[in-house]
């Protein structure tokens, strides 16, 4: 039973906004306005207005999105009833590796909406090092891996899919007396001359990490000498410590939280880290679990636009 169409009325209403409703249901903003005007023409009334802060229903909408949403309601009874007199969904189980709390948060996101669609897939979730989760990945402990890298991953074994090129921001707290070298513009950092931040007092992510090594080449290419205080596995933890002192710290920006007043500048050089998504070729997705990881990528594309 395909009632998509109604589920496209609903999430205009709730998002207010057809571009946002478009990246939650993964189709296209011209596939949605499309659909929504040949709509209002059938029944030769409006369903939205326009206004300042987005779409609102007009009162022939309200009727509209209501009806719809009784009969999605009334759908998924309808398929809950019909699991209790059929025969037993076969339980499938999706083993999945996540190397950041960031992570973590945006697969919580992502899950809240993969399961009520998918309760028969039961996913399983391991946090950990890079190194770490490449060692299960290849042991076949689990089936799909995202991780941060220094490097795009080159192997026949696994397809290996770019999430995010993240791009490396120096952070500082507005205090730092070289405050006015950087900016809260996180997409779009000032360039900076490192040179001036050297013998700096800086705290990185543990020497383990690709954020490590990264870090540790930005400070050997501009002969910063900087004078590493601590490393911190909690990014969150290590930010709040630049904010509540003169130390900097050097990490991708968009792992910088964009709630805290952090200031932002980058080298002149670019840096980055990779983040990567990689299964074995033998053994891709399946299409539910596919489904699963798109939600993911989608998240990580507009996090902060869907957070904020």
């Amino acid at each position: 039973m395909d009632l998509k169409h109604l589920k496209y009325i609903v999430t205009i209403a709730e998002e207010k906004s057809l571009t946002k409703a478009a990246q939650k249901l993964y189709v296209s903003q011209s596939t949605l306005s499309l659909y929504l005007g040949k709509l209002e023409k059938e029944l030769n009334m409006p369903l939205f207005r326009r206004i300042k802060n987005g779409l609102v229903p007009t009162p022939a909408g309200e009727l509209y999105i209501s009806t719809c949403r009784k009969i999605l309601a009334l759908q998924d009874e309808l398929y809950q009833n019909l699991q209790l007199v059929g025969p037993s969904p076969t339980k499938s189980t999706f083993r999945l590796g996540i190397s950041s709390q960031l992570g973590l948060s945006i697969f919580g996101k992502a899950f809240s909406i993969f399961k009520p669609e998918h309760p028969n897939i039961n996913v399983t979730v391991t946090e950990g090092r890079a190194r770490t989760l490449l060692s299960k990945l290849e042991k076949r402990e689990l089936n799909c891996i995202i991780i941060g890298h220094d490097s795009i991953i080159e192997n026949p074994s696994y397809h290996v899919d770019i999430i995010k090129k993240e791009a490396v921001s120096l952070v500082l707290a507005p205090t730092h007396p070289l405050a006015y070298l950087a900016s809260c513009n996180y997409n779009d950092p000032p360039v900076a001359d490192m040179h001036l931040f050297q013998n700096s007092n800086i705290v990185l992510s543990p020497r383990d990490t690709s954020d490590y090594r990264i870090a540790l080449r930005v400070i050997k290419d501009y002969q910063m000498n900087a004078n590493v205080a601590c490393e911190l596995n909690d990014t969150e933890a290590l930010c709040r410590m630049v904010l509540q002192s003169s130390y900097i710290s050097i990490i991708p920006g968009f792992c910088v939280p964009r709630n805290m007043g952090l200031l932002v500048c980058q080298p002149d050089k670019p840096y980055y880290r990779y983040l990567l998504l990689l299964y074995h070729q033998d053994s891709p997705p399946s299409q539910d679990t596919e489904l699963l990881l798109k939600l993911i990528r989608n998240y990580y594309e507009n996090w902060y636009e869907k957070t904020m």
